[in-house]
């Protein structure tokens, strides 16, 4: 706000008796007022974002749950606070004739400096806190010697200028400071300590103090602040230099404490009606309507001079205003075009049209050389409630990071919840038309404040919409395409906050789209679906774990503690996502495709003109939490209800069906026997018949659960040919490295992967026509002597080609099995990476596709 010149509005005003205002105090009150923040608390240091306002729509019932309608209910005239920024100003921070203008409004040119420019705000506070100080001091109000130097010396002032000051009106009319804030007033504990005095956590329930002992506590004891934060990092440093004391390492303690004055202080019969020692049922006001109101001098620190607290200066005094130190540099913006294929269009969120008004396009951050826009975003909210506003507004944000440094989000709400009227639209519409032109959609996903795993992006192709489902949380600034489409119109793509599972807590994101236009129409279209032995899971170095990071988190929207393993059901594991999605999963090692050597993965991260891949496996899947309409893994929509089957893909993977039949529940529980007794093959885990009957009943039960989910994709996907894989037997030469108990478990596993592909290649046959083809690709023979504790001699004996138990643990890895053992909160977990195919065995796996395919792709 550079036009502005703060200083010349507000300009510091003499004090009553000399002297200045000590800028602990200015600090004080912002702490308290603000906890320092200017913007809104969903803004980081050096990013811009929305003004703090409180309660700015009027609120009424905060305490309400986010699915109910009084909690998005604007009540704007009789309940706005209008509190603006870092001092949550509110004097003269209302419209011109609204209710409750008391000062009258400011001039609308004040009013935006105190939203938008620190500088501004906390110099409308000094003003204030001058006016207030000189208000009390001149009808005979002050505390102390009198000094305004003196931290403890503003006690009166800082009461004031939060209650106010209630003027002289003739000797039989109370006057002077309110009660409410009256260190005596029985509502605040009378045994409580001086505020924050060795107790930080006062802060997190600062409503058991008056407003100027928590002032007061602040100025003595700074807090901490965020100064710098990344998706896994948080650099915290003291949020300014607290005032000091003078007295040494004894008195000088006992001095800042003693900022608190004793309860009776501002407290006595003769001046305002007040008998010390009164509680909420005998109360210590005896005036009615509680105007025991204080006025005259309290002194509680008769050697002021000496004992009371001074201000410290960070900076040396100058004459003009210091330069303003530099900007933060948390989650840097992404300007420029890396990332993005030759020849794309960019359409930002900014220029931006709200309501068929254009809005001018605001400033981008610092060091950012935005790319231009082509074409137009707006932004549409739902539908009004009965008094006419829009509480799809209320939660609407914006951040200065991002593409172009400047995005947009909210919360995401529940589709069978649409009553709330909390719906937000964002649509981009390039500022130009296309005939029968084949063009690739992507989308920017920014490093944060983009959560949630089920964004869906609606594309107009101008022959219809077509739907394509995004996980946002990809914690880095990253260009990702959702699909190539063939226009025949203007495009234009469309984002809403209604979701599936939407919550009000995961955060969603519109930031930038960017149009490939093609030459012609890719080759391949290709879709990857599945469980765990198609999403690549374990396929990473074991020491170096790695996979796509939207498909890899532990439930912390940041990452930045203890990697929690709750069931992806739970409530309290929203934010997990382990779906395992790995750079190394066979179906991106495979070269098929006509005329090509490249590897379908290779080809997708360089954006082949020839290729339109997407990958969706899970790993955990089941063939039911695949099928449209059913929920998926991980709060991810089902992987057919992702949108990327449709009538221009050419080939389909999966591997499915070691879920259906609890493969990963036999392995725990041959993993467990080992530390028992018996075999693995012989428990009875649901009570009633072994483990080897059970299992074999649920092979048998599978083609009446997979047939129909290869129905659903031959629908969805009906110029595709599919590709069925099978799975590997696991054990190889004895499991003497794991934990398996002796032969018969070994052999046992190993039949129960014959049988499965067994089961799994009937299934593929049956499924199979001239019309609708479905392939199996049988991986047993390729992983012949490969399988845990193989003898192979060109690799590892103990790691084989597949996994053996691992313990190294992923971001969003749930354990197969976790064994407490000695030490304060230690577990040794089973890593979910166990038991599946390692990088090499994932080259085994392509090897199998490529052979499967040959001739038939």
């Amino acid at each position: 706000m550079a036009a502005y010149t703060p200083q010349g509005m507000f300009p510091r005003g003499a004090l009553s008796g000399g002297g200045r205002l000590p800028a602990q105090i200015v600090l004080g009150v912002l702490a308290q007022e603000s906890n320092l923040w200017q913007a809104s608390r969903f803004t980081t240091p050096g990013e811009t974002g929305n003004p703090l306002i409180g309660n700015y729509y009027g609120r009424t019932d905060l305490t309400a749950g986010i699915g109910d309608n009084s909690f998005w209910r604007i009540a704007f005239l009789a309940d706005a606070d209008c509190g603006y920024g870092v001092g949550q100003i509110t004097d003269g921070m209302r419209l011109a004739g609204m209710e409750g203008n008391n000062p009258p409004a400011l001039p609308v040119a004040q009013q935006r400096a105190i939203a938008l420019d620190y500088t501004a705000n906390i110099s409308k506070v000094v003003q204030m806190l001058q006016d207030k100080w000189n208000e009390s001091r001149d009808a005979g109000t002050t505390v102390n010697n009198g000094d305004p130097s003196k931290i403890e010396n503003w006690f009166a002032a800082v009461w004031a200028y939060n209650s106010g000051f209630h003027p002289y009106v003739n000797s039989q009319t109370p006057w002077g400071l309110g009660w409410l804030n009256n260190p005596v007033n029985p509502v605040y504990n009378a045994g409580r300590h001086a505020f924050l005095d060795g107790n930080p956590a006062d802060a997190a329930h600062p409503q058991l103090w008056p407003y100027p002992e928590k002032v007061m506590g602040f100025a003595a004891n700074a807090l901490s602040l965020v100064e710098h934060q990344t998706a896994t990092s948080v650099d915290e440093v003291a949020a300014f230099r607290p005032a000091t004391w003078n007295g040494g390492d004894i008195g000088g303690p006992a001095n800042r404490t003693a900022v608190k004055p004793p309860l009776g202080t501002f407290c006595t019969q003769a001046v305002n009606g007040c008998i010390p020692g009164g509680t909420l049922q005998d109360p210590t006001c005896t005036v009615a309507d509680d105007h025991c109101w204080w006025h005259g001098n309290a002194t509680w620190k008769s050697n002021c001079a000496d004992t009371c607290g001074l201000e410290f200066n960070r900076f040396t005094p100058a004459a003009s205003y210091m330069a303003e130190q530099p900007n933060g540099t948390s989650f840097p913006a992404n300007c420029g075009t890396t990332g993005l294929p030759a020849g794309a269009l960019v359409i930002d969120d900014l220029p931006l049209v709200v309501n068929g008004t254009t809005v001018s396009q605001a400033p981008v951050r610092p060091g950012c050389a935005a790319v231009a826009s082509s074409g137009t975003f707006a932004l549409n909210f739902g539908t009004a409630n009965s008094n006419g506003s829009h509480p799809s507004k209320i939660d609407l944000q914006q951040l200065g990071s991002g593409f172009n440094g400047h995005f947009y989000f909210t919360h995401t709400r529940n589709v069978d919840n649409p009553s709330l009227g909390s719906s937000v639209v964002g649509q981009w519409t390039l500022n130009q038309t296309f005939t029968n032109q084949w063009a690739r959609v992507m989308v920017h996903t920014p490093d944060h404040a983009a959560f949630t795993q089920q964004a869906v992006y609606k594309v107009n192709t101008g022959s219809g919409t077509e739907s394509r489902s995004l996980t946002q949380r990809t914690y880095q600034n990253q260009w990702r395409s959702i699909g190539v489409f063939q226009f025949n119109g203007q495009p234009s793509i469309s984002l809403s906050n209604i979701t599936k599972d939407g919550d009000g807590v995961d955060d969603i994101a519109w930031d930038a789209v960017a149009i490939q236009p093609l030459a012609a129409k890719p080759a391949d279209f290709i879709v990857s679906m599945g469980d765990s032995y198609s999403s690549g899971e374990g396929a990473p170095s074991l020491s170096v774990p790695r996979y796509a990071r939207d498909s890899d988190n532990n439930g912390n929207p940041m990452d930045t503690g203890p990697h929690v393993t709750y069931s992806d059901e739970t409530a309290g594991n929203r934010f997990t996502d382990a779906c395992h999605r790995s750079p190394l999963a066979w179906p991106r090692k495979a070269i098929v495709g006509a005329s090509t050597t490249q590897s379908v993965g290779a080809r997708a991260d360089s954006l082949a003109s020839d290729l339109d891949f997407h990958f969706t496996a899970c790993s955990g899947a089941t063939s039911t939490q695949m099928k449209a309409g059913n929920k998926g893994r991980f709060r991810e929509l089902s992987q057919l209800d992702q949108g990327y089957l449709d009538a221009n893909t050419t080939l389909v993977t999966l591997s499915i069906g070691g879920n259906d039949i609890g493969f990963g529940d036999v392995l725990l529980a041959c993993v467990t026997t080992y530390f028992g007794s018996g075999h693995c093959m012989d428990q009875t885990p649901d009570g009633t018949v072994p483990l080897h009957q059970s299992t074999d009943l649920k092979i048998n039960g599978l083609p009446s659960t997979l047939t129909p989910l290869l129905s659903q994709i031959q629908a969805k996907a009906p110029n595709a040919k599919i590709l069925l894989m099978g799975y590997p037997p696991i054990f190889q030469s004895g499991g003497a490295c794991v934990l398996i108990r002796g032969p018969e478990d070994e052999t046992w596993l190993n039949h129960v992967s014959q049988l499965l592909n067994q089961t799994l290649q009937g299934i593929a046959t049956s499924a199979n026509t001239s019309t609708h083809p479905v392939y199996f690709g049988d991986p047993t023979n390729a992983f012949y002597n490969r399988g845990v504790c193989g003898t192979n001699p060109a690799i590892n004996p103990l790691l084989g080609y597949v996994n053996g138990l691992e313990g190294n643990r992923t971001y969003g890895d749930q354990p197969m099995v976790n064994w407490a053992i000695p030490g304060p909160n230690f577990q040794l977990g089973v890593s979910q990476q166990s038991i599946h195919p390692s990088r090499d065995g994932t080259t085994l796996y392509a090897q199998v596709m490529q052979s499967t395919l040959a001739g038939n792709y």
